[in-house]
């Protein structure tokens, strides 16, 4: 009997600490601009399996692209500036996932692709992407059977610091629960 309490009381506060999140949304104003699947890019990372090792190094490589590519990628202007320097180091995102994926031992590959794939609809901080098909780049580990992790690279919001920056599933609540990995000590990857 007191497991049904505590679980109810549990329940209770999340329905509560969900309202007060969202009271505390105000949506955009009719001039800041609205992101859908025609004007961002995301970045989508797939491990070789669900194995804790293996989920390890998927974000790693991960960690280590973002890391490199900062320079690169976390200052375009526009979405096309954004396609060129993806287009542009297509080889070079293999080169790095590859290294990272040697240096833990592994004997398999990565490979990164650019183009339209299907997602669910994901929440980031306050923004919410339903979901469709959106222009990508795709590291794919060894067998790309594994969970995925992902990001929006255009706009770069892989590369800066937002106040509640996880990308989660849509039912998720705490996102908290997750790392934020520091680029800078002026910017952060939000995962």
């Amino acid at each position: 009997m007191r497991v049904k309490k505590q679980l109810l009381a549990f329940v209770v506060l999340v329905i509560i600490a969900v309202a007060f999140l969202h009271a505390g949304y105000t949506p955009a104003s009719a001039d800041t601009p609205q992101l859908s699947s025609d004007n961002i890019i995301r970045f989508h990372v797939i491990a070789n399996s669900d194995s804790p090792e293996d989920q390890a190094l998927k974000l790693k490589v991960r960690d280590r692209i973002l890391n490199e590519l900062y320079n690169r990628f976390g200052s375009a202007n526009d979405i096309n500036e954004q396609r060129k320097a993806i287009m542009d180091n297509m080889s070079y995102i293999e080169t790095i996932a590859n290294d990272e994926i040697k240096k833990s031992g592994k004997d398999y590959t990565a490979k990164a692709y650019f183009g339209y794939y299907d997602f669910p609809t994901k929440v980031y901080g306050e923004m919410v992407f339903p979901s469709g098909t959106y222009e990508a780049l795709r590291v794919v580990i060894g067998q790309g059977e594994g969970a995925n992790w992902w990001c929006v690279m255009f706009p770069p919001l892989c590369f800066i610091d937002t106040d509640h920056g996880v990308a989660q599933e849509a039912t998720e609540i705490s996102p908290e629960s997750q790392p934020v990995l520091h680029l800078s000590p002026d910017c952060a990857n939000i995962i």
